[in-house]
């Protein structure tokens, strides 16, 4: 009589392709709910390195006061700042400049230098010309994306900073830089066309009875393009999708302002960017908003 041979042979142990399609299926499950949260993290990262720009650019601004007459660094852009004049912001938009009439594409700019000559800087950009902000950087939001001509990596090539590309050439062919801050863009009086800057000085802050020193210094860049109509996109809000504003104080304060007024005005269009005397009204009224 023959007996049963059983086989030692092991056995191997392997995952059925049920067990695995459960296994993808719980991995896809933890990543869609882990990568919001690491936006939302990002974004927020973002915001805060944003403010310590904003806090090194005030701090900046009071060093540069005591070394220049008590004025904060001026405006020079338009056709009201020729034979002397200054701080005449015919348009609000004029305030991010930072580097003007360039000649030449892609052109590094000297080192930061306290013994560098001042033009062609304007606004913060004489900050950077006197060695106050480091490298620069501290003039660009880094919520903005690369390819926006007012993101850092725009003005780096080949080097930070460095000049316009070709395709950022102006109409009279120079080649400037723009930085992604409205740099003290408050003006006397939009409504009756008074352009002089509302505060030149570190000692005009006070001068308005009442006033404090809660005046809106300084805020991300707000306009998309030249006669652009405002809207809920990434050109009017630097930490899009974020409905919120940076903003800094002329106390020295930094707050992320979240004013529904604010935002239902930039959102709904009501903050056109064309150089007219309409779109500084609503730029007043939008920074009226901010300070409130």
């Amino acid at each position: 009589m023959k007996t049963a041979i059983s086989s030692s042979r092991p056995r191997k142990n392997a995952f059925t392709l049920i067990e695995l399609l459960v296994v993808i299926a719980i991995i896809a499950i933890l990543a869609a709910m882990l990568l919001p949260a690491l936006a939302r993290a990002k974004a927020r990262a973002k915001v805060g390195v944003c403010q310590s720009n904003f806090h090194q650019v005030y701090i900046a601004c009071a060093i540069y006061a005591g070394d220049f007459g008590d004025y904060y660094p001026v405006c020079s852009t338009g056709s009201a700042n020729v034979n002397g004049q200054f701080n005449n912001i015919e348009f609000v938009d004029y305030t991010e400049y930072f580097w003007r009439n360039g000649t030449t594409a892609n052109m590094p700019l000297p080192s930061p230098s306290t013994a560098y000559a001042q033009n062609p800087y304007d606004c913060i950009g004489y900050l950077y010309g006197r060695g106050l902000i480091g490298n620069g950087k501290v003039s660009f939001c880094p919520g903005f994306p690369s390819t926006s001509n007012h993101s850092v990596e725009y003005y780096s090539n080949p080097s930070v900073l460095s000049t316009g590309p070709p395709s950022s050439a102006f109409s009279d062919g120079t080649y400037n830089i723009q930085d992604s801050t409205l740099f003290n863009p408050r003006i006397k009086s939009a409504a009756a066309s008074e352009y002089a800057r509302a505060f030149p000085k570190t000692s005009s802050i006070w001068s308005e009875p009442g006033s404090g020193g809660s005046h809106l210094f300084a805020t991300d860049f707000l306009s998309s393009a030249d006669n652009a109509t405002s809207t809920f996109g990434p050109g009017f809000f630097a930490h899009y999708p974020s409905k919120s504003f940076d903003v800094l104080f002329t106390d020295g304060s930094v707050r992320f302002v979240a004013s529904e007024a604010a935002f239902n005005m930039v959102s709904s269009g009501q903050l056109p960017t064309t150089e007219t005397a309409a779109s500084n009204q609503a730029y007043d009224q939008l920074f009226n908003l901010l300070e409130q």
